[in-house]
């Protein structure tokens, strides 16, 4: 009895490299056969080895590259590396689905080609998300990698919005598995609606899956306001939205907004309480206007505890409590652009920490008797003057813009 393709490369080799000289003589279709074992074993690293070999063999084909590209994504060991793999194998797919309809096939090869490639990615979807359900992996995500989820929300939302469109009975009929997907893991792993996903979203996936739990989703609450959608507004629209609404910023990585909250929340509540020991100590050593000018520290330390908890979750581009304010503004093309205005925190952390040092710092060392307020003395005029660092952020690539306008939130391509 002859061996069958599986048995022959086994015996040669477990390695792709050592049997890349065998593989001339098998088929495309064992190949396939072969690489679909070891994608189906969650070994995507060969897998993606004999996809780019088949890739090779027929280049003119979409599955192959398809596939090897999935491999990528699939084929990581470390949290942050997995953060933007949904989104990429959205945009994978995309591009699959644009060759797939500029080949010169008939409308039903080209229907069903676009069911496959559905299918292959609503299983490789379904991966992340047992991924992301792992007992070891579920709180590293959710506390240090919230994008992760927010990611394949997004990415299985706008495969929904982009395969709904189509006519073919079987196409629709994976639009409605993939709904009922989407809204599966919404309720199973979400505490709050995804921006994207509006009522009137909410009401035409039920209507059209038969999603049974109807209740559930009424009763569910966003944690943001849910983002307009900007394909029927007109460029003239968008400029108007961006001069005359409200500008905000978020944090593309949870992490480094967290990180911004607990600077701005540990420098207030340190300044805020060395100057008020220093005031009850000033108070009680008969020393009153010791006491008086270290209002200064403990005001400059509740501007940092409110802007912590004002900023916590977006930051408004204009605010005054910003070191960098900017504001869109009408061009003579009537374009909107942003540029920087007039920040009194600039000034605040020069002028305080000068301030402070020659009205207190000096007077408390030449003047004072009590070695307490010295050295406390000495303690708040370094922490105010570190703190003003922490008031120095600009707006960066970490940061994506929102727009608040007349009670609706939009966020624009050209702004991500």
């Amino acid at each position: 009895m002859s061996e069958n393709i599986f048995e022959k490369i086994d015996k040669q080799s477990k390695s792709i490299e050592k049997v890349a000289d065998k593989l001339d003589g098998i088929s495309i279709q064992d190949l396939y056969a072969l690489a679909k074992r070891t994608w189906d074993y969650k070994d995507y690293e060969t897998a993606q080895k004999y996809y780019n070999h088949i890739s090779l063999l027929a280049p003119l084909e979409w599955k192959a590259p398809f596939y090897a590209s999935l491999c990528g994504c699939l084929n990581l060991k470390e949290f942050a590396e997995s953060i933007y793999c949904p989104s990429k194998s959205f945009d994978y797919y995309v591009a699959t689905i644009e060759y797939i309809e500029s080949l010169d096939n008939s409308k039903n090869e080209k229907n069903s080609n676009i069911c496959e490639a559905t299918k292959i990615l609503l299983s490789v979807f379904q991966r992340f998300i047992d991924v992301y359900n792992k007992s070891i992996n579920k709180n590293i995500f959710d506390e240090h990698w919230p994008e992760y989820k927010e990611n394949i929300l997004r990415a299985f939302f706008d495969l929904i919005e982009k395969i709904e469109k189509y006519e073919d009975f079987h196409i629709k009929e994976i639009a409605i598995q993939a709904i009922n997907e989407y809204l599966t893991f919404i309720k199973e792993c979400c505490s709050y609606l995804p921006a994207q996903l509006t009522r009137e979203k909410i009401a035409h996936f039920i209507e059209l899956s038969n999603y049974a739990d109807k209740e559930f989703f009424d009763n569910m609450k966003y944690k943001e306001k849910p983002l307009e959608s900007e394909e029927e507004l007109t460029e003239e629209q968008k400029v108007n939205i961006k001069v005359k609404g409200k500008c905000y910023l978020r944090y593309k990585d949870k992490v480094l907004a967290k990180r911004r909250f607990n600077k701005d929340l540990i420098c207030g509540f340190v300044l805020s309480l060395f100057a008020t020991v220093y005031i009850s100590v000033s108070i009680l050593s008969n020393k009153p206007w010791f006491a008086l000018v270290q209002t200064v520290p403990l005001c400059y330390g509740m501007i940092f505890i409110i802007r912590a908890f004002v900023q916590k979750n977006r930051i408004k581009a204009d605010s005054l409590l910003n070191f960098d304010r900017v504001k869109y503004r009408l061009t003579s093309e009537n374009n909107a652009v942003y540029e920087s205005i007039f920040s009194p925190m600039q000034w605040v952390i020069i002028i305080i920490p000068s301030v402070y040092f020659g009205t207190t710092f000096l007077p408390i060392i030449v003047f004072s008797d009590n070695v307490f307020l010295i050295i406390v003395g000495v303690i708040l005029s370094v922490i105010i003057s570190i703190a003003g660092l922490f008031t120095v952020k600009k707006i960066n690539g970490n940061m994506t813009k929102v727009f608040d306008y007349e009670g609706k939130t939009y966020q624009f391509k050209d702004e991500r």
